[in-house]
């Protein structure tokens, strides 16, 4: 009962969800699909805020008994496990201290894992600590079984991190050969390579992470963005251009190709693609010449273009005038 009443706190699954959204989040349902051997809804998650952090959850739908359709079990992929897995490993204790005989019938590995559960929390101190060499030396005395459970991974990926190129390389590797098609390495690589100024490396995880969710159109945007960063503008124009492709409802792949265009001082682009985001969500814009990032386009000739647009499109939307009728001396009142 304890268990079940979590998940609807404010720290719960459900919780989290909420408070994502209200803090400015997304919650989209990208396809249904099989994976993991049973057809799951897969949802794409946007984090609040300009972080651009994207997570994936895959709902695994079943009827249940009053004829509704509900979610049984939840996919993850920064976890890289079912919700019922993380919530079984957290039970796996409680029940095995109450009953000797459940303890002998688990599998070997997940015996090792129980011996091993009480070196977990100071291996998990040390790496707040930052102490992660301590923390990955304590990691390599774990059992062998141990040591390929994914969480026991997760913790060795933090540590590395802060340790060496190696010792994170190291991880990856025994990563893939254990969980060769999970997505969730590819999702932890993409910050780690962005931080060290290896761009090919990262688009190469976000192209592994596109394919492993059946392709989405956000990852384009996050293409965009990583060129920019790695200052290959045309590769970033390339990319934001088929964001708006792939869905000219995404209004942030706008706003990034505006922004390449006007750095790359491509203005004919800059305009193109204003009028294009104008026409499909009615924007209200400032005067550009209070924008400071806007300054070149300003001074460009497609800037006047711009303003003729925005003035011929007004103009249409200005209701004519009232006639005086002819039959009448009354005058009738102009439309607001």
């Amino acid at each position: 009962m304890g268990l079940k009443s979590s998940f609807n706190k404010p720290t719960g699954y459900a919780g989290q969800l909420i408070k994502n959204t209200k803090d400015g989040g997304k919650l989209d349902y990208l396809r249904t699909r099989q994976n993991h051997g049973r057809q799951v809804i897969l949802m794409r998650m946007l984090l609040p805020g300009d972080s651009g952090g994207v997570n994936y959850h895959e709902l695994v739908p079943r009827k249940s008994v009053d004829g509704k359709i509900r979610t049984v079990d939840i996919y993850i992929y920064l976890n890289a496990e079912f919700l019922s897995e993380t919530i079984r490993r957290g039970l796996l204790p409680v029940v095995a201290n109450l009953s000797r005989t459940f303890l002998d019938k688990l599998l070997t590995s997940e015996r090792d894992y129980i011996k091993d559960l009480p070196k977990l929390p100071a291996i998990k101190s040390l790496i707040i600590e930052g102490k992660s060499n301590e923390a990955l030396a304590r990691l390599k005395e774990l059992g062998p079984d141990t040591k390929k459970e994914k969480t026991i991974l997760m913790l060795r990926f933090r540590a590395a991190q802060a340790v060496s190129e190696k010792e994170y390389v190291d991880v990856l590797e025994d990563f893939r050969k254990l969980y060769p098609y999970d997505p969730c390495i590819d999702m932890l690589s993409i910050d780690y390579y962005t931080l060290k100024n290896e761009f090919p490396k990262v688009i190469a995880s976000v192209d592994r992470l596109d394919k492993a969710v059946g392709g989405d159109p956000y990852l384009e945007i996050s293409r965009t963005g990583l060129s920019e960063l790695d200052n290959d503008l045309t590769a970033a124009l390339k990319f934001g251009k088929r964001a708006i492709e792939e869905d000219p409802t995404m209004l942030t792949a706008y706003w990034y190709v505006i922004s390449v265009a006007m750095r790359a001082q491509k203005y004919d682009e800059t305009l193109a693609i204003l009028k294009k985001q104008d026409q499909a969500f009615k924007m209200n814009y400032k005067d550009l010449k209070t924008v400071p990032e806007y300054a070149g386009f300003v001074n460009s000739p497609q800037y006047q273009q711009w303003v003729q647009y925005l003035a011929s499109k007004n103009s249409a939307k200005s209701p004519a005038p009232a006639k005086k009728s002819r039959l009448t001396k009354s005058k009738r009142g102009s439309r607001n």
